[in-house]
């Protein structure tokens, strides 16, 4: 990849491009983010409030892994169509 110099302009169409894969990557990382970190969070606290081993937060890590990537899969099925 070559760094482009002032005289070398983006166009229209790449500038829009690059932006729209910008903003499905950030989707995507946001999206992830939050539903692994939410569910981590919430076995956390109920660890916490019943005072169990690290059961919740096993259980509920699996659960925001697997809803992470079910999510980014229907992302990426839409962004596709």
């Amino acid at each position: 990849m070559s760094i482009r110099n002032e005289k070398e302009k983006l166009k229209p169409g790449e500038r829009s491009q690059i932006m729209n894969a910008l903003s499905l990557f950030t989707h995507i990382g946001l999206t992830m983010a939050i539903c692994i970190g939410g569910c981590i969070w919430f076995g956390r606290f109920l660890d916490n409030t019943f005072d169990t081993g690290p059961i919740f937060i096993l259980v509920f890590a699996l659960v925001g892994i697997v809803s992470a990537f079910w999510t980014v899969y229907k992302i990426v099925i839409k962004t596709i169509k």
